[in-house]
C-alpha cells in the first residue's frame, strides 16, 4: 500500500509556547500536536538541548527502532549538529484524555547510509499544564514500492 502524500518535517513550525494547547481534535489543537512531533526530526529544534528539556517529560523513554531502550538523558542535545533530514507520513492525532495524546506516523529518515523507514508512537500529556513527550516507540518497518 503506497504512503500518503508526506508532510516535510521542516515545513512545520513550533507552536508558540503555552498557547492553544489542548486535545479533542480541534484543528488548532491537532495543529500544536503535530508540531511539536515535528520538533524532533528538525535540526535546529532537536539540538535546542532548551526546547528539548522543555519537551520530555522528567520520566521520558523510548523504545527505539534499534531495539534499544533510551532514558530522557539519553536522548538530550549533547551539542551535535548534524543535519537531519526527514519525513514524516499518515501522521495521526489520537484523544486518549483531556491531557492524553497518542500521536502516530511513519518517519523516513535518509541517512548518508541509506533510508530507514519505522512506524513511529509516541505519547503526549499536558497534565503539567504543556504537552510533554512521555513516551516514544519505533518500530523498523519497509518502505512501500
Amino acid at each position: 500500500m503506497p504512503h500518503p502524500t508526506p508532510t516535510a518535517a521542516k515545513s512545520v513550525s513550533p507552536p508558540p509556547r503555552g498557547e492553544g494547547l489542548g486535545v479533542g481534535g480541534r484543528p488548532r489543537e491537532l495543529q500544536d500536536l503535530t508540531a511539536l512531533e515535528h520538533t524532533l526530526w528538525r535540526s535546529e529544534t532537536r539540538h535546542d538541548r532548551a526546547l528539548m528539556e522543555a519537551t520530555f517529560a522528567p520520566d521520558f523513554h523510548e523504545f527505539g527502532r534499534s531495539g534499544r531502550r533510551y532514558t530522557r538523558e539519553d536522548l538530550l542535545p549533547k551539542g551535535e549538529r548534524d543535519p537531519i533530514e526527514a519525513t514524516l507520513h499518515a501522521l495521526t492525532v489520537t484523544d486518549l484524555s483531556d491531557t492524553i495524546a497518542l500521536v502516530t506516523y511513519i518517519s523516513e529518515l535518509r541517512r548518508p547510509t541509506g533510508t530507514e523507514w519505522a512506524n513511529r508512537s509516541s505519547l503526549w500529556d499536558r497534565t503539567s499544564g504543556r504537552w510533554q513527550l512521555r513516551f516514544h516507540q519505533g518500530t523498523p518497518c519497509k518502505a512501500s514500492p
